[in-house]
């Protein structure tokens, strides 16, 4: 008795030390009482919950086990054993270890909670709904399980259902900043705009440190048109297009009325701190804004010295949009005399900037080595340091394969001059995680039936760009090495700048043709190639070599022109060959004065391609292009040994309404066929879908 006594008082001491996190003093005397009294199932147990707190799971499961072969009858063991083999990714025994832990403990609210987020990570919507209901009926101030409740509902889209979930969180908690923010969300989808940014805006207030709140907030912003803040939300603003986990772009269209407003106010060249912000980060992709800031721009001429931040937030604007504003032939001549000055004060240096990258002057390298005022510091890194770095990684780029198809050539060609797309900022929005993780959860959903993500997946970015993508799938996917090839040397190096300058070290760069990649000796567990294929002379054939190079069961991600959704797209393109116009500067700023002036072509505006050169370049005047019906893709599958898991879509817009009409089909083809016919705008973009190698 006294022996056990003693070992009470120590496991009790332990449990002290472990929930203080002093793990190394807890595992000192869960060991000693191990030492003296092996089968102590609770020492066992509790030793086991340290392993799994530091990470070594497979530690944590052969105590847990032990633990609970010795004393089978307690459920909260079995729940603890089901959380490590979660993270072993023993995922179906993880099922019958919750299974049995709430048979024996049937009140055992924190079982049903993380039986629930098991559930719904695996995409088991509905009995995930089920069990994180059966949490919050047992202890209905367990706000984990409530919040997790509004979560399933809001992706099961309920907001209406989840509102209640997270007001009651509130209440208990009012200072519980995620439920401010899943709030927010809820209530934005419920046409509550007003509210919405309220709640959201509450969650930033009450803890500015956490990503998710203002990737929440931006998702909200998104959304709106903001045409007038006070001063509080004008800093938020400008602190969320500053945020490394907000993609600008996203936030920009929803405050150029705000913008607009600010320009149109008595002062010629504002220097609001917001508006300069927003130039340097994204193109303005509205007329109305556009005609003001080509007006200011042509101020710009004869603009007193104090226009200076102006200007300089303009110059690297109009490099971000690739020089895409109207020029009339008296600010030609001008910048003409002002690009072969050799002594421009630094007004007319940054206006010079407004209409041609720095880096095509003369000996550009020498306005590096000159004293400038603070503002054209940015400019001069933007258009004539980061572009002679580019030029010195043109040594560093690996070729692997040759470039000797016409088409091909033609295409790399055309991304020589205009690597697309140019953007300013990469945001870091995911939690990078193992390959079935990503497609089995929210969004996408996809049922993997018997896959097992692979430890150290090798993935292939086919066709890469200036590095968006890579960038994206290296902060999304875990422990993986990637291998991302392009035709284009500019956009190869611009991707290599821009990888760097993130700190993103797992991505190798190199220049390879597609249909050349059937003489690679090397095999990948991911593949995405997104807006690629149809620039291909034979898109088939190159997809029949990726296929080639995935291992059998491993996943791709393909993205593919719509037929249907490109009729504008091919309307254009009927009107720049009927007009005889090249892909030049004049000839693709001539194309964009035709569209704007054809009220047959508005469609054509609205694209967001329309407001970049590279990007416009790229819809009307590309090389080479195919586009698709799902039919075709659906017999490119077959043919190709391909099994289609669903499609990636940014607004799940088109995914709800397509349940609405069809139910939860969403890999059938044919069904998708006849919702896209009906709604022809669904894959605008393209299609972006996931497919598995038999």
């Amino acid at each position: 008795m006294s022996e056990r006594v003693t070992a009470t008082q120590a496991l009790n001491l332990a449990i002290e030390h472990h929930n203080a996190g002093r793990l190394g003093d807890a595992e000192t005397i869960y060991t000693n009482i191990l030492s003296a009294l092996p089968d102590h199932h609770d020492a066992l147990h509790l030793l086991g919950l340290v392993a799994h707190e530091r990470g070594d799971h497979r530690k944590a499961a052969a105590l847990i086990e032990r633990a609970v072969n010795i004393e089978p009858k307690i459920g909260e063991m079995h729940g603890n054993l089901a959380l490590v083999l979660q993270d072993l990714g023993r995922l179906d025994e993880a099922e019958i270890c919750f299974e049995t832990a709430l048979s024996l403990s049937p009140d055992f609210a924190e079982g049903y909670h993380n039986f629930g987020l098991m559930l719904q990570a695996r995409g088991n919507l509905e009995r995930a709904l089920e069990y994180f209901q059966r949490a919050v009926t047992i202890a209905p101030d367990f706000l984990e399980a409530r919040c997790h409740l509004g979560d399933a509902l809001l992706e099961n889209n309920q907001p209406g259902k989840a509102i209640p979930h997270y007001r009651k969180a509130i209440e208990f908690e009012a200072s519980l900043a995620t439920a401010h923010a899943s709030l927010g969300i809820a209530l934005l989808r419920t046409g509550q705009a007003e509210d919405a940014l309220c709640s959201l805006r509450h969650a930033i207030q009450l803890e500015p440190d956490i990503d998710t709140h203002w990737i929440a907030l931006a998702a909200g912003i998104e959304q709106m048109r903001i045409d007038a803040v006070d001063e509080t939300f004008c800093y938020e603003l400008l602190s969320l297009l500053n945020h490394p986990a907000v993609d600008p772009q996203t936030i920009v269209p929803a405050i150029l009325p705000m913008l607009l407003a600010i320009l149109n106010d008595e002062r010629l060249f504002p220097a609001d701190p917001l508006l300069l912000r927003a130039l340097t980060l994204s193109p303005f992709r509205e007329l109305k804004i556009e005609a003001v800031l080509t007006a200011r721009r042509r101020a710009l001429l004869d603009a007193p010295p104090n226009a200076l931040p102006f200007a300089c937030a303009l110059a690297q604007h109009c490099f971000l949009n690739e020089y895409i504003f109207a020029v009339t032939p008296e600010e030609e001549n001008t910048v003409a005399d002002l690009a072969n000055n050799p002594t421009l004060s630094a007004i007319k240096l940054a206006t010079l900037a407004c209409y041609q990258p720095l880096h095509r002057i003369e000996a550009p390298e020498m306005l590096l080595k000159l004293d400038w005022p603070a503002p054209l510091g940015p400019v001069l890194q933007q258009q004539i340091a980061e572009p002679m770095e580019e030029c010195r990684l043109r040594a560093d780029v690996a070729t692997l394969t040759p470039i000797e198809n016409s088409v091909s050539e033609a295409v790399r060609d055309q991304y020589e001059a205009n690597p697309y797309p140019r953007w300013s900022r990469f945001s870091t929005q995911h939690t990078p995680a193992p390959i079935g993780n990503v497609l089995c959860a929210a969004p996408l959903r996809f049922d993997l039936d018997n896959y097992r993500s692979p430890d150290a997946p090798e993935v292939l970015i086919a066709g890469c760009g200036t590095g968006q993508q890579p960038l994206l799938a290296a902060s999304r996917y875990k422990n993986a090495r990637f291998l991302a090839v392009d035709l284009s040397l500019s956009s190869l190096t611009y991707a290599m700048r821009k990888t760097r300058a993130s700190g993103v070290e797992n991505i190798e760069y190199a220049q390879a043709d597609i249909l050349a990649l059937d003489g690679l000796n090397r095999r990948f567990d991911l593949i995405e190639c997104v807006g690629v294929l149809h620039h291909l002379e034979d898109p088939l054939k190159g997809w029949r070599i990726l296929t080639e190079r995935l291992h059998q069961g491993g996943v791709m991600k393909i993205g593919l022109y719509s037929e249907i959704a490109r009729q504008d797209v091919i309307a254009g393109r009927l009107l720049i060959a009927k007009n005889g116009l090249a892909p030049t500067p004049k000839g693709i700023r001539h194309a964009r004065k035709l569209v704007a002036e054809d009220p047959n072509m508005e469609s054509l505006r609205t694209r967001s391609s329309y407001y970049s050169a590279s990007e416009w370049r790229d819809l009307v005047f590309h090389v080479q292009e195919h586009r698709f019906s799902l039919p075709q893709i659906s017999n490119n599958l077959k043919s190709l040994g391909l099994q289609f898991l669903g499609f990636e879509m940014r607004d799940q817009q088109a995914i709800n309404a397509f349940r609405a009409e069809y139910g939860d089909v969403h890999t059938d083809l044919a069904a998708w066929h006849n919702f896209e016919i009906a709604n022809p705008d669904s894959f605008r973009g393209m299609y972006q879908f996931w497919v598995r190698k038999y």
